[in-house]
């Protein structure tokens, strides 16, 4: 059973802010999103649960049709939106985009435990070099490790 998208939105000064909850996937629809005043483009993706091939191919298109003009930020960016960035170099639209936020798995052997940390790029980011923090546990307040490939999962911080 498909969580269609849905597009919570708010236009302020040029600002044009949008936060994307659901599923990405063929029946995906932005008109909600039009650009005449705007000047930025914040996305918001903490509420996406799901991205399926057909939803790449109907993102993409919608990222082509942003105007030039509009300087777009990718902000709280899950996992399975990170994936699709190191995946798909067209993911953009061609555009460039500002990263903002994104989760990172990390794990914890003190509480034998995955959980996905909000990371700042601008934190994790510098000179072009990524820096990985070893962020506390939220349990046990230990020091948790990256939980995946480094060089792979940061990727779209390089390009």
């Amino acid at each position: 059973m498909s969580q269609a998208l849905t597009i919570v939105k708010d236009l302020r000064d040029g600002v044009l802010s949008a936060n994307l909850v659901g599923h990405i996937d063929a029946g995906s629809d932005y008109s909600a999103l039009q650009f005449a005043g705007v000047t930025q483009l914040h996305l918001n993706f903490k509420g996406i649960t799901l991205i399926n091939s057909a939803g790449i191919q109907k993102w993409v298109k919608f990222m082509q049709s942003v105007p030039d003009t509009v300087a777009i930020t990718f902000e709280e960016c899950p996992p399975n939106i990170v994936n699709q960035c190191n995946l798909f170099a067209n993911f953009t639209g061609g555009k460039k985009v500002t990263f903002k936020s994104f989760q990172a798995p990390f794990f914890c052997e003190t509480c034998d435990d995955s959980v996905d940390i909000l990371l700042q790029t601008d934190q994790v980011l510098s000179g072009g070099k990524v820096t990985i923090p070893e962020p506390p546990c939220p349990k046990c307040q230990s020091k948790m490790d990256f939980d995946g490939i480094e060089d792979k999962y940061f990727l779209f911080l390089t390009r």
